[in-house]
């Protein structure tokens, strides 16, 4: 299949993409995100340059061919002591649903276990986002727990599910 996406480092030049993604209530609906909106530009500035210049996690704007900003990409609450990740991805609305954020999810799977060399990824999800649960299982993350009622969305608390992914599940059906 061919590449529909690049993954690029973050750019002061995709600021206001960033500000606009994140105040953007349907991308926010299916984020765990425990900042209110709106943000404003100032801290979404603030966000992207501390992601900018950290050593140990990993933040990427998610491009199409065209070079034009689609989302991010985040690896993140990296422990090189405990060899272990979590992961997560923001896209635009008019880029879901479109094959893009599984192509995505297995690049940054690839990155933290073959570049980074961590041997387990985790990722949270809150229980009404249904096509990011249908994409980590798809990749074989295994349900792990559940934190109960810890995510508060849309005027409710939802409960935030836990998935993990060990290397060598990943080897075995990749």
């Amino acid at each position: 299949m061919e590449k529909i996406y690049t993954l690029c480092p973050l750019d002061n030049n995709d600021n206001e993409f960033f500000y606009e993604l994140y105040n953007d209530v349907l991308v926010q609906n299916n984020a765990i995100s425990f900042d209110a909106l709106p943000q404003t530009r100032s801290i979404v500035q603030e966000r992207i340059n501390r992601w900018m210049n950290s050593k140990i996690d990993k933040f990427f704007c998610i491009k199409n061919l065209e070079n034009e900003p689609m989302g991010i990409a985040q690896i993140f609450n990296v422990e090189y002591s405990n060899r272990k990740c979590v992961v997560g991805l923001l896209l635009q609305g008019k880029y879901t649903q479109k094959g893009i954020g599984p192509l995505v999810l297995e690049e940054l799977v690839r990155i933290a276990f073959y570049s980074m060399n961590l041997r387990k990824i985790e990722a949270k999800i809150h229980e009404s986002n249904i096509p990011s649960i249908k994409m980590v299982e798809r990749l074989k993350f295994t349900r792990e727990g559940v934190l109960r009622e810890s995510y508060y969305n849309n005027g409710q608390y939802e409960d935030i599910l836990l998935y993990g992914l060990l290397k060598d599940e990943f080897k075995s059906n990749h």
